[in-house]
């Protein structure tokens, strides 16, 4: 049994759960409290568990906490990956529906592909033009499919669209992350330098919350448990050589989430988002499928 529920078939499952089902937990936290409250919930939440994740491995492999660059590499991850991204995915889904939600969020992938082309002088293959071809088809036709029904703002939109761009662009940062910088003082220290600019985001807006078991509930999961743990998860497969495997079928979360938009909020499942978000499912595994030659995870990162 135990062997089961540790298999990497397993790990994978409950990764894309996690990664899935936290737009529920964001959902459920944006109705008890602004976005600029949630943010920083959110963020303090990850920060605690990656204080003592950290604590722990500081007693058992000794040293001191950091390296060289991790504060350089920390401000600038958390710039992206914790002010910018949060940020606007909170403010963004507001009034959306988590199926248009997670589809233009997890257009993220085609962006690094595009940015690593531009900025960092890759090479695209003629499957990864394919894939970011007809990801951004799928974008446009979820995207008017989205406006003509009148389901989202065009500010949303927008919203979604940016945090996607700031998570590309702290992935794009770790491309360029020297191997001695510790992997978890990292992701403490963006956290932490996220922490400060959110703060006085939700200090200078309008900050309102219910506080309560659902809110709680809601921080813990969006910010600990789909940050962290899914972190975690991702690195078990990471060091088991699963890294093909794991961003080849990254295009799963997107279809989850919105399955569970349909089913548990009663989202609609329109033309535009059945065929919208199908063409940037395809476009994504067509864009990463190239990892399960090359054994690199195409620079995914998790935020927190």
């Amino acid at each position: 049994m135990i062997a089961r529920l540790t298999s990497t078939p397993a790990i994978i499952a409950a990764l894309w759960t996690i990664w899935s089902s936290s737009f529920l937990a964001i959902k459920l936290g944006l109705t008890y409290s602004s976005p600029e409250v949630f943010t920083v919930l959110r963020v303090v939440a990850a920060t605690t568990v990656l204080l003592i994740v950290v604590a722990t491995r500081r007693r058992s492999h000794g040293g001191f906490l950091g390296g060289r660059g991790v504060h350089r590499y920390g401000v600038a991850l958390g710039a992206t990956n914790v002010t910018a991204f949060m940020a606007l995915q909170n403010a963004g889904l507001v009034h959306a529906p988590i199926g248009i939600a997670s589809v233009l969020i997890y257009t993220q992938p085609l962006l690094v592909a595009l940015g690593a082309a531009l900025l960092l002088r890759e090479r695209l293959t003629l499957r990864q033009v394919l894939g970011l071809v007809t990801g951004w088809l799928g974008v446009v036709l979820l995207v008017f499919g989205e406006l003509e029904l009148g389901l989202t703002p065009i500010g949303s939109v927008l919203l979604l669209l940016a945090s996607a761009v700031a998570w590309a662009a702290g992935t794009l940062f770790v491309k360029w992350l020297p191997a001695e910088v510790s992997v978890w003082s990292l992701l403490l220290w963006q956290n932490l330098y996220g922490l400060l600019p959110v703060s006085l985001l939700a200090a200078l807006g309008t900050s309102t919350a219910t506080w309560g078991v659902p809110l709680f509930f809601a921080m813990a999961w969006a910010g600990a448990l789909a940050g962290i743990g899914g972190f975690g998860l991702l690195f078990v497969l990471l060091r088991r050589g699963k890294a093909g495997v794991v961003t080849s079928w990254i295009f799963a979360v997107p279809i989850i989430a919105s399955a569970l938009g349909v089913i548990v909020l009663g989202e609609t499942l329109h033309p535009g988002l059945f065929f919208g978000g199908g063409a940037v499912a395809v476009g994504i595994y067509l864009v990463n499928s190239r990892g399960r030659r090359s054994g690199s995870v195409d620079g995914q990162s998790t935020p927190v």
